[in-house]
């Protein structure tokens, strides 16, 4: 028996975000230092180099490092979030839920 190969975008998935473009994306999810203090032309480069990973990839990702929320977080094209919120988790929702002490 053979084992079916996950996809990287259907693993993405489970760190998907919600914002209304790439560049909502990058600016809200970027850690100061990550981006906000490089400056405009590198701003306008991250933002641009996402765009063309949507493009490729089908999502934008930033890693846990460069990440506020200290876990990857990746975005995917509002039609693709529909799709994401409707098969991530049983919630529908898009972040998978944390856990609380």
């Amino acid at each position: 028996m053979t084992k079916k190969k996950a996809d990287i975008k259907d693993l993405m998935k489970k760190y998907a975000v919600e914002a209304d473009s790439v560049e909502e994306f990058v600016r809200r999810y970027s850690t100061h230092q990550a981006f906000a203090d490089r400056g405009s032309d590198y701003q306008s480069a991250s933002i641009a180099g996402n765009e063309k990973d949507v493009q490729i990839n089908g999502y934008a990702m930033i890693s846990y490092h460069d990440s506020i929320t200290g876990d990857t977080v990746t975005w995917f094209p509002p039609n693709a979030m529909r799709e994401v919120r409707k098969n991530a988790w049983p919630s529908g929702a898009a972040e998978q839920p944390r856990k609380t002490a």
